[in-house]
Formats: C-alpha cells, structure tokens, sequence
C-alpha cells in the first residue's frame, strides 16, 4: 500500500494537465523583466544547452521619439535572471535611431545570434548582433559583433537559422524597385556574405506581387531551405511557403516552380511561423481577414508543398475568439505529435496571451488548458520552445503600470517521462493513435523485448487497469474501449526505468 501511495504521489506531481502554468518557474510559472526605461517586448527565445533561456527583443529607450534597442535576457532554469550574464541578466545594444531584435540563435560554442531591423530616418537595416556566452559583443563577428545591411530603402530582419556548419541564414523583408519583397541572405561564421549562396550572397523573391516577406524559416536534414511567410500586393496578401536548394535557387520540385500560395480571405492573410513534421508535412501558422475580423489560421501542407485536404477543413483551421486580432506567431510540434502555437486572442480591446495546443487532425485538443487554450490576460505570445522534458516556454510582453514588459512563462505539456531514468536509456514506445476514441497501439521502438509492467490510472489516480507483465518486440493493442472520455495515465515500469504517457480518449 505504502509504495502504491508512494507511486500516485510521484505520478501525479509529474503528471500535472497540460496547458497549466508550472510554479517551479519564475513566480507561478509567469517572470516579467523590465529591461529599458520605457516598454519591453520579447519576440523570441531559444535554449541553451545547460537549460538557461535567452528572450530576445524590444528594450525601450524613449518614447517620444519612441525607439529601442536590441534587447536580451537569459534566465535559469528556474526563471531568475542569470547574474552570469551583461548586466545581472540582461543586454541592451544601441545600433541606430530604433532597432528591434526578432528572432535570435544559439551556437553550437555558446554564442548567441540576434537578428531584426536597425532603423535610421525611417529606413529600415536588416541587423545582425552575435555576443559571447557572457553577452559582451563578439568583435570576432563583423564590425565590433554586428552586421548592417545598409541600403537606402526600408528593409526588416524577421528570422534566422545557423546551419551545422556555422553559416547564418536570415530571412526578411527587402524593398526592390519600390516594392518589398523576400529576402533571405547567407553569411559566414565571420559575418561575411557567403557568396555561393544566391546572388553576392543573397536571394530575393516576390513572385509577381508588390509585397512579400519571410517570417521563418527551416534548414532541412538535406540542406534544402523553407521558408515561410506571405506574398500577394497590397491589402491582398496571401499564405506563402518556398523551399530553397542549398545554393539559394528555386526548387522546382516543391509547390509550383518552387513556392505555394494560398489565400484563404479576399483581404491579408500572414503566414508567421513554420513547423515540420516527423512525416515531413508543413505546418504554416499566422492570421486571416474573416469579415471585419482577424482570425488565427494553421494550415498544413504535404512534403511537395500542396495544401493537406486531411487536415482540419479542406487543409486549414481557424480560431477566431470574439471581436479583435486573434494571431498565432509561431508553430510547434511538441513530442507526441500534437501542434503548439502561441500567439494572441482578443475579444475587443481584452488581448490575451494564448497557448494553443491542436491534435494532429487539426481539432483543438480539448485535454489541454481550457478547451484547448492556455491564456493569460493583459499580455500576448510571440515564440515558444519545448524543453527536454516537454515543457513549454513562452516569450511574448505583458502590461505593468501602462507599460510593457518582457514576458516569458513555461507551461506543463505532455506528460512524456521516465522518472528516475537509467543513464543511456532508450526504452521510448510510441503510442498511436493519441487521442483515440479508446484503443490504443503501442509500438516497442527498439530490437529486444520490452519486458515491461504495464498499468493504467484515470485523472485521480485511480487504476483502471491492473498491473500487468508485457513482453513482446513489435506491438499490441491497449484497450480501453470501456472507459469515458477523458485522460488516463499509461505507467511501464522497464528494466531502465519508469516511462509516463498521458492518453486522451475523446469521442
């Protein structure tokens, strides 16, 4: 009895629902840090390999004129600002009249890479900053750490990815000819443009139309480039995805000649955030007009770019709250196969931070926060990240005194675990379909016998199914034909360890 006890204690302070703020974070699972006098804004956040978490944004320095600096804070594990970093835990650098930091990257040696816009007379600069691990610039990296591309025109830097050989990929905004269009540049470890890429190192495309723009992008496992974003003209833009062979050309093989445009509404349509499946298939997440109104759109489109028909309704799905500017920002797949997106939900002028979880038939996983939303008043999402543990970490702002703060909050996801693992452990089953309507398949992943004690408990740590010994090295079926809809716990206990998998039935 006493171990059973033992056991529901420790399944349930590990098994906590999805979508609920985790109170070993910061102060109830929300930290907010107020970096320059005026308003902060986090846009992006990335992990580092010790578990500290680098937000990167907006540091306000004035507002009449209002302008920023590129600012960055690393937090701990726990959510305390981390000492160890600038100045207590935080980085502010000036480059030009405004600068915003978008998106940021972390090295495999340490270094972390900001890129967005340094604005001067109204002109935008694509920007670059790299600092060294304790976040003092890297005068290794361009001209004292930074990279300018200066042009007279106005041009903005949305997204970055560091490719494993350590050149930089940035993705953005660039105004050609009096129209903007898509721009995505390849530079060297040193900050210099790697001129085997597109054009003097850079590609730029529009696609016919008098506005374009890339807001993220994927390296590939082939080192083919996606990009995603939108293009269309002005007041009609629409979805766009574009895949890139290694040196920057077209792949012809993907969508029409390369790209895959898709308008779902006569007015704006965004796509902000790219996620790949393990199937390979597309998520392209951002916003749509539906009337009056702007509505948070997640499409999903096959390997070859052509829109998925078996996902939500004829390829897409939409959330629209109430009156307002429903946005999704950034898309992920966490590790059970489930979409997360992270964005805003407003009804009127009541905007909310919201985290969104979507199974992957694209109905809203109903297991998860409230129907399907996690949200937090008075602020708004920009970028998440999933840790190790499947934990998740926000970045967005929240309003204080009339002003905005960085924001960043972590989230319990799925409950994917080994409690007290053994050192090298591989035992990982999948379990499929997750949710399902009762039965259950679960897959041993690796060549031996699994040699497990399977048991099942329901959300109160009831057990619903009696332990049981299951030795076997391909698969069976768990069923749980006869049980309500709801969420259960699977418990194998292997010879490495005790392996946890929350499982929905949902009919």
């Amino acid at each position: 009895m006493t171990a059973l006890l033992t056991m529901l204690t420790s399944l349930c302070a590990f098994t906590q629902a999805g979508g609920v703020l985790d109170p070993s974070f910061g102060t109830n699972g929300i930290v907010t840090t107020s970096i320059g006098p005026v308003s902060d804004w986090a846009s992006d956040v990335a992990l580092q390999d010790d578990g500290k978490i680098v937000a990167v944004g907006f540091a306000g320095i004035t507002s009449n004129p209002f302008s920023n600096d590129f600012g960055t804070a690393r937090y701990t594990s726990s959510g305390q600002l981390d000492p160890t970093f600038g100045s207590g835990g935080t980085v502010m650098t000036h480059i030009s009249g405004d600068d915003q930091a978008r998106a940021v990257g972390i090295q495999p040696d340490g270094k972390i890479v900001l890129v967005g816009t340094s604005s001067t007379n109204s002109n935008g600069n694509i920007t670059i900053v790299r600092y060294n691990v304790n976040g003092t610039l890297d005068n290794t990296f361009g001209s004292n750490g930074v990279v300018v591309r200066n042009t007279a025109v106005n041009d903005a830097g949305f997204t970055l990815a560091i490719q494993p050989d350590g050149k930089l990929l940035v993705g953005g905004s660039a105004t050609v000819g009096g129209t903007l269009r898509m721009i995505v540049a390849r530079y060297n470890p040193n900050g210099l443009y790697d001129n085997s890429f597109g054009t003097g190192g850079e590609v730029i495309l529009n696609f016919g139309h008098t506005a374009a723009g890339v807001f993220d992008m994927e390296i590939l496992l082939d080192g083919r480039i996606l990009l995603g974003g939108y293009s269309g003209n002005t007041n009609a833009r629409d979805f766009a995805v574009v895949r890139l062979n290694a040196d920057g050309s077209l792949d012809g093989s993907f969508g029409t000649g390369g790209s895959q445009i898709t308008s779902l509404s006569p007015g704006n349509d965004f796509g902000r955030g790219l996620a790949i499946q393990d199937d390979g298939k597309i998520l392209l997440c951002g916003d749509t007009r539906i009337g009056n109104d702007v509505a948070a759109a997640l499409l999903r489109y096959s390997v070859n770019g052509i829109l998925d028909i078996t996902f939500g309704t004829n390829g897409f799905v939409t959330l629209n709250q109430g009156p307002g500017d429903d946005i999704a920002q950034r898309v992920v797949v966490d590790s059970d196969g489930r979409i997360l997106l992270v964005g805003q939900v407003a009804d009127g002028a009541a905007v909310q931070h919201a985290l969104v979880r979507h199974l992957s038939t694209g109905a809203l996983d109903i297991s998860f926060g409230s129907n399907g939303i996690a949200s937090l008043p008075n602020s708004s999402g920009s970028a998440l990240v999933q840790q190790a543990d499947g934990r998740i970490v926000t970045v967005g702002r929240m309003v204080n005194g009339g002003l905005n703060e960085f924001l960043v909050t972590r989230y319990f996801g799925p409950p994917t675990h080994l409690d007290n693992p053994i050192v090298g452990a591989s035992i990982r089953p999948r379990i499929y379909p997750n949710p399902s309507a009762g039965s259950f398949t679960i897959e041993n992943q690796t060549s031996r016998p699994l040699g497990a004690e399977l048991m099942v408990l329901d959300a109160l740590g009831r057990v619903v199914v009696q332990p049981y010994t299951v030795i076997g090295t391909d698969r069976f079926v768990l069923d749980l034909e006869g049980e309500a809809s709801g969420v259960y716990f699977l418990r194998l206990t292997t010879p490495e360890g005790v392996f946890t998998r929350e499982l929905v039935i949902q009919r």
